[in-house]
């Protein structure tokens, strides 16, 4: 039986035990670190489209949104080819949600605010489709312009005068803005010195207004503003791409590209992607023309095709074959003269052989006769056979010939 201090020492050590054992999972518990709150930027630029780099690295394409940032310092730039670079350094707290609007300054563009609109003014400016032409006396202007840049549009301020006036009494109020911001643009066939063009005092009626730039097609329009109207139109003019011109003999026959009708004779596109393509072109009573080609937008290529009315092509097919087929009889008629006289000759020749060979191999097989008489009959009829199968296959080669000159013969005739 164990003593009370016994039991006692025992009890102890498996309480200290226990509580070795339990110690690591308590400290474990305590020193375990608390995640810190995560960080959320958005960064947008204007106009859209610039590359982002974060602390010197690329961290893509605006707009982006990132949650994986670390607290502390962070460098900003904003890259986009025709405007200034943009760089910034904001420090960040663990939990921090930001939002940075960028907007970029173009490089041939001073910046200044943009003059406020008025209620009854459209907040957004009218786009409009490229193919440009002119107006009116020009006046200095100001207002938020969306310019193209390459891949993105851009917004670029310019200075200017009131852009809020109205027009006046019994005048027409016009403002016309150009992307790209350097291509001339003249009224009504009058040059504009420079733009964008505002005007407050126009006579009501039709303008046509002409945007020319290099590189980009020419965009030509007319427009009708009656009194007391007032508009602000946005010129955004199209890359100008080479041209691809089809025509055909006779015109008005239509054009399909690789098996797509584009339109008819004489036709002009620009719109083509690079790459190979197949043309047809065709018109009723006319045999189809085709022909492959290779477009690039920046060499200007033409395709002529001309078609052949299918009466005139029937009549030089049935010329085309007689031809053919006179040609065809001579070939053959000759083929059998040829073989023919052959097979006759050589079968006459043969036949020759076949009797001497045979005299040679009965004097080889008469009795009584010296060995050396036996050796000479039997050279002479072995040379006499061979004589006799060479005919004979020449024979056969000739009328195989002579049969198939015979046929082609027949069907040239017929056909």
């Amino acid at each position: 039986m164990n003593s009370p201090s016994k039991t006692t020492r025992h009890a102890f050590v498996c309480t200290f035990l226990f509580l070795c054992a339990l110690s690591p999972c308590m400290l474990c518990a305590q020193d375990q670190p608390v995640a810190p709150l995560p960080i959320t930027l958005v960064i947008e630029t204007v106009p859209t489209g610039a590359t982002i780099y974060m602390n010197g690295k690329s961290a893509g394409i605006a707009p982006i949104k990132t949650d994986t940032l670390s607290a502390g310092q962070l460098q900003i730039l904003a890259k986009l080819e025709g405007f200034k670079d943009f760089t910034r350094s904001v420090n960040f707290e663990p939990g921090t949600k930001k939002k940075l609007i960028v907007r970029l300054t173009s490089l041939d563009t001073t910046p200044s605010p943009a003059a406020p609109v008025p209620a009854d003014m459209p907040k957004t400016v009218p786009e409009v489709a490229a193919n440009p032409q002119p107006i009116l006396k020009p006046a200095p202007v100001s207002e938020t312009v969306k310019h193209d840049s390459v891949p993105t549009t851009a917004a670029v301020q310019t200075p200017t005068v009131n852009d809020t006036a109205q027009a006046k009494t019994g005048f027409v109020a016009l403002r016309l803005e150009l992307i790209p911001t350097h291509a001339k643009l003249s009224i009504n066939g009058t040059k504009v010195d420079s733009t964008p063009y505002e005007s407050d005092s126009l006579t009501p009626g039709n303008f046509e207004i002409i945007a020319q730039a290099s590189g980009y097609k020419t965009f030509q329009r007319i427009i009708t503003l009656e009194a007391g109207a007032r508009k602000k139109i946005t010129l955004r003019l199209s890359t100008a791409r080479a041209p691809l011109s089809i025509t055909s003999t006779p015109d008005s026959a239509l054009v399909y590209i690789d098996d797509i009708l584009k339109g008819t004779t004489p036709y002009t596109t620009d719109t083509l992607p690079d790459g190979s393509y197949f043309l047809r072109v065709e018109k009723k009573g006319y045999d189809k023309a085709k022909q492959s080609f290779m477009y690039t937008n920046t060499k200007p290529d033409s395709i002529h095709l001309t078609l052949v009315n299918i009466a005139v092509a029937d009549s030089i097919a049935q010329v085309k074959h007689k031809k053919t087929r006179f040609i065809r009889q001579i070939a053959c008629g000759s083929a059998l003269a040829v073989f023919g006289v052959m097979g006759v000759v050589t079968g006459i020749q043969a036949n020759q052989s076949i009797y001497q060979e045979q005299a040679a191999y009965n004097a080889y097989k008469l009795t009584a006769q010296a060995q050396s008489n036996y050796d000479a009959r039997w050279n002479t009829y072995s040379t006499q056979k061979k004589k006799t199968d060479s005919l004979i296959r020449a024979r056969n080669i000739s009328s195989v010939f002579a049969t198939l000159a015979a046929i082609g013969l027949v069907i040239s005739i017929k056909f």
